[in-house]
């Protein structure tokens, strides 16, 4: 949600620049969950959740959608995740 979301993109076209093949999600709103989002979510092999904060959305998927098996990229300092910050945690 809002203040990753630029951040995020950014990360997904330098990893598909690179020839990772990437995508990006970006919720409108979590609850109730958007229909296909379950679906988009367990099409992929890797799924990662970057959150400014300890992982509320993370925990919420899991209890949302069974069998799905997600890795978190959290940060609680207050301050805007970089770019090279997440694709070093990749």
């Amino acid at each position: 949600f809002g203040s990753t979301e630029g951040h995020l993109k950014a990360v997904t076209e330098k990893l598909n620049k690179e020839g990772k093949p990437t995508a990006l999600l970006q919720l409108n709103y979590i609850y109730p969950l958007q229909r296909n989002v379950k679906q988009i979510l367990l099409r992929y092999k890797r799924v990662v959740v970057c959150e400014l904060n300890s992982g509320q959305l993370a925990t919420y998927l899991r209890s949302q959608i069974e069998g799905l098996h997600l890795e978190q990229i959290n940060k609680t300092t207050a301050q805007p995740f970089e770019i090279e910050e997440i694709i070093s945690q990749l």
